[in-house]
């Protein structure tokens, strides 16, 4: 099913053993980040970086701190959209981000400005998300 934002909303059932399997992805995924993913988050992120192409070592070096600064803000974002249930053109009218940057930020393909990032925290300690 696809909504108006034109994101495609996935429902999946898992066996027990997968669904182990799965909370042990998001604990490790949590640890990494440093931050507490819910699963739905994990499985974004999971099917964000499949099938991207490995990077030079040198490169995904210099790239894994820009990399976790991006990835904490889009399990930021994504939990924000998750607890209120909200498209992200709702999110962006509650946060005052343009739908679009909200966008990048939960593709973790862009890291928050300051003062974006400053709106997000605000949010989420509102709406008390850890």
């Amino acid at each position: 099913m696809v909504n108006k934002d034109k994101n495609t909303i996935l429902a999946i059932t898992l066996n027990k053993d997968t669904a182990t399997r799965l909370n042990y992805v998001v604990d490790d995924l949590s640890k990494s980040l440093n931050i507490a993913l819910t699963k739905s988050q994990a499985i974004a992120i999971l099917i964000n970086d499949y099938g991207k192409a490995p990077t030079q070592p040198k490169a995904k070096e210099q790239k894994t701190r820009a990399s976790k600064t991006a990835l904490n803000y889009q399990s930021q974002v994504l939990a924000l959209k998750d607890k209120l249930n909200v498209s992200y053109t709702h999110l962006s009218e509650i946060l005052d981000i343009p739908t679009s940057t909200l966008k990048k930020y939960a593709s973790g393909k862009q890291a928050p400005s300051q003062a974006n990032e400053q709106k997000i925290l605000n949010a989420l300690k509102r709406y008390g998300i850890k």
